[in-house]
């Protein structure tokens, strides 16, 4: 899917991705299991998340410099926030908005400039 919307032009491939990303979730949501679940409905569930990512990274090449300084500061809350989410989400319907958590935690650690990272080192 991924190539082919790459194929398909700039403008096509963030529709496409957008229309994934609301389709994947749709459909998560629908199953009922939130993203537990794996082979009825875990071909949506992967899609969903992957262009999730994609859009994250589309907003990762945008930041600034000085953005990205800013945002390793954040890496500690952006933990204490990944942490609370695993333990109340865990396995209910929940869980469809980790991608939507996700996506802006790899953001925050992508730049490796802050403590956790140097830490992690």
């Amino acid at each position: 899917m991924f190539a082919a919307l790459c194929w398909s032009g700039r403008r096509s491939l963030t529709l496409g991705a957008a229309a994934c990303v609301a389709g994947g979730l749709l459909i998560v949501v629908l199953a009922g299991k939130g993203m537990n679940v794996s082979y009825d409905y875990g071909f949506f569930r992967c899609i969903f998340g992957f262009f999730t990512g994609y859009f994250a990274f589309s907003l990762w090449q945008g930041i600034s410099p000085q953005m990205r300084h800013w945002m390793g500061r954040c890496e500690i809350p952006a933990v204490g926030a990944v942490i609370l989410f695993l333990v109340y989400a865990s396995d209910n319907v929940v869980s469809v908005v980790a991608p939507f958590l996700f996506g802006p935690v790899v953001l925050v650690f992508a730049g490796e400039r802050g403590l956790v990272s140097r830490a992690m080192r």
